[in-house]
C-alpha cells in the first residue's frame, strides 16, 4: 500500500492498495494494519473507504483483531464506515487480494472495475462522541450501541449425487433471450423461469441451510415468479445462518456459459450471497436495487 494523490475522500492524499495489473494474474495479498492505542477506552474507529475491486478480479476484506469483520466491494466512490471496538490494544487489517480464486485465465472487466482500494480518514471516536474531527476535539454527543457482529462464511452444501441427469441433447449453447419464454430459448441447453411453479421439486435443484429457498411472485426479471431467500431474523439471535440454492448441471454437457439473473438486495456485515462454483468462491453479489 502507498500513499497516493489519485483518489481522496477529503484534502489531496489517501492510501492505496498496490497494483500489478492484469498482464500478471499471480495471486497475491497484501494488507495494511492499523493499531489503536492500548491505552485507549472502547470507542469507534471510523474510515472512509473506496474499494472499487469486483470477484473473481479482487477483493478487500476486513480483519478485526484476525476475524473478518466486512467485505468490501463494488464501489465506485468513497463510504464512510465505522468500527465499534472495546478498550486496550486492537489490529484493523485491510487485506487487498488479487486473483483470489486463483484463475488461470482473467475474464473480461467490466468498465466499471477501478481495480484497487483506497482508505482515507481514519480516527478514533471515544465512546460519548460521534462527530468527525475538523481542526479541535469532536462534539460530545451520544454514540449509538450497535456493535458490528462477527462473520463466518460457512461454504455450500455438494450438490446431491443422487439424482438422475437432466435428458436433453446437447447442441451450441447460446445467451437465452431477455423475454420471458414459455419454453427453451432457442439454442440454449436448459431454461428456467421458474413460470412452471414446479421449484424446488424439479430434479436440477437442491435446497438446504437453516432455512429454505422458495418460489416468490415477490419479484421477477421477467414473467411472475422467481426464487427467494428464506428470512433468517427470529428471536433466537444465531450469530450466524445459512441457506443454499444449487443447480447441477447435466454431466453429458460440453463447455458453455451459464446465464442468470439476479438480485442480491444485501450488504454486508448483515448478510451477503455467495456463488460458489464446484467448491470455489466465484463470486460476492451484493449492494443490488434491480435484477442484474
Amino acid at each position: 500500500w502507498e500513499l497516493t494523490t489519485e483518489r481522496a475522500a477529503s484534502g489531496v492524499y489517501s492510501i492505496r492498495s498496490p497494483d500489478l495489473g492484469l498482464d500478471n494474474i499471480t495471486p497475491f495479498t497484501s494488507n495494511v494494519t492499523f493499531f489503536t492505542n492500548p491505552a485507549w477506552n472502547d470507542g469507534t474507529v471510523v474510515y472512509s473507504v473506496l474499494s472499487g475491486v469486483a470477484m473473481p478480479y479482487d477483493d478487500l476484506i476486513l480483519y478485526v483483531d484476525g476475524v473478518i469483520r466486512d467485505n468490501l466491494s463494488n464501489m465506485v466512490e468513497f463510504e464512510t464506515k465505522q468500527i465499534q471496538v472495546g478498550p486496550g490494544a486492537h489490529q484493523i487489517v485491510w487485506s487487498y487480494r488479487f486473483n483470489p480464486i486463483k484463475l488461470a485465465v482473467m475474464p473480461p472487466l467490466p468498465n466499471s472495475h477501478i481495480g484497487a482500494a483506497f482508505i482515507d480518514d481514519v480516527y478514533f471516536l471515544p465512546a460519548g462522541f460521534t462527530s468527525a474531527p475538523s481542526t479541535g476535539p469532536p462534539a460530545s454527543l451520544p454514540v449509538p450501541g450497535t456493535a458490528a457482529p462477527t462473520i463466518v462464511v460457512r461454504p455450500p452444501t455438494a450438490p446431491p449425487t443422487d439424482q438422475s441427469p437432466i435428458s436433453v441433447s446437447p447442441t451450441p449453447p447460446l445467451a437465452p433471450t431477455t423475454i420471458a419464454p414459455t419454453s427453451t430459448p432457442p439454442e440454449a441447453l436448459y431454461y428456467d423461469g421458474f413460470e412452471r411453479g414446479t421449484f424446488p421439486s424439479d430434479i436440477e435443484w437442491s435446497v438446504a441451510g437453516d432455512g429454505l429457498w422458495e418460489l416468490s411472485s415477490e419479484r421477477a426479471t421477467s414473467g411472475v415468479f422467481s426464487i427467494k431467500s428464506p428470512m433468517l431474523i427470529d428471536a433466537d439471535d444465531t450469530p450466524t445462518k445459512n441457506a443454499n440454492v444449487t443447480l447441477s448441471t447435466n454431466p453429458t454437457w460440453g463447455d458453455g456459459t451459464l446465464y442468470y439473473s439476479v438480485l442480491a438486495g444485501v450488504n454486508m456485515p448483515f448478510d451477503d450471497l455467495l456463488l460458489y462454483v464446484d467448491g470455489e468462491l466465484r463470486a460476492e453479489l451484493s449492494g443490488m436495487t434491480e435484477f442484474q
